[in-house]
């Protein structure tokens, strides 16, 4: 076990201050990593603790495609749910809003909801009508380490609604 985990000995949990990616780091006696703590985003993950996290972008970022949840290096992204609204009018113009992440290093659209069910103001929860998941049960797989998970637009820009609101609970675990 590295030098620097405290407290030094034998047993018990470890910590280590990362201090390339600023998170406290806790290692078990083998010193395999279980959990974390990011003050930077005031989450703590590992372990198989589930994290909420609720983002709004404009119609132009969904359009350019925008960052949900930012790559963590040395961990992997597991979605546990994700729900979706538009705001400020009906989603228009584009085929659908996606949620993706990268499962065996390829772009995987972990849900996709068409934007007839973007309307404004109602909750677009995954799995209902029009809102597609990832096969086999993909969409719930843990994504590959070091990725981020991401929102789009295909087909066409978004239009009419000025923002979506994203819902997502999720996992984080070590690679």
């Amino acid at each position: 076990m590295d030098s620097t985990v405290y407290p030094q000995g034998s047993g018990g949990l470890k910590s280590k201050y990362n201090k390339d990616t600023k998170v406290l780091e806790f290692f078990d006696s083998s010193g395999t990593k279980v959990y974390a703590i990011d003050p930077a985003t005031q989450t703590v993950f590992g372990g198989g603790i589930v994290n909420y996290v609720k983002k709004r972008f404009t119609a132009a970022e969904v359009n350019a495609g925008a960052t949900i949840l930012a790559a963590k290096p040395g961990w992997k992204y597991r979605m546990v749910d994700c729900s979706m609204a538009a705001e400020g009018g009906n989603a228009a113009t584009a085929t659908s809003v996606e949620v993706s992440g990268t499962q065996s290093a390829s772009g995987v659209d972990l849900i996709s909801n068409t934007v007839g069910i973007l309307t404004d103001d109602a909750l677009a929860r995954m799995g209902i009508t029009n809102s597609t998941l990832l096969a086999d049960g993909l969409w719930a797989a843990a994504n590959d380490a070091n990725t981020a998970i991401t929102i789009s637009a295909t087909t066409n820009n978004l239009a009419t609604a000025t923002h979506v609101n994203v819902y997502m609970t999720y996992v984080v675990e070590a690679a």
